[in-house]
């Protein structure tokens, strides 16, 4: 008897200095729609999932590739990190 997903992705929180750009990014990219703003956030909806920028005051982005910084306070088991997967423009063939 096959066994269904033991869990599903529903959202990504992504930290950044700018949430509006980021959103804007990730519709071009991937489409989607905006679900919701205010002014230190942006959730959008793109295919397979929901992802909320949310601003940081003092953000400052990974120093390095592969290199991710974690978010302790709010993840005390170590937290994870997400690797760019985007290494060159859309508009590239």
């Amino acid at each position: 008897m096959p066994l269904g997903p033991v869990a599903q992705l529903a959202g990504i929180s992504v930290d950044c200095a700018d949430p509006v750009a980021l959103a804007e990014f990730y519709l071009a990219f991937l489409g989607g729609q905006t679900l919701g703003r205010s002014p230190d956030s942006v959730g959008i909806g793109v295919p397979g999932a929901v992802l909320a920028m949310q601003r940081v005051a003092g953000y400052r982005p990974p120093s390095g590739p592969g290199r991710c910084r974690r978010n302790t306070k709010r993840n005390r088991g170590g937290g994870f990190c997400l690797t760019p997967l985007v290494t060159r423009s859309a508009s590239r063939p």
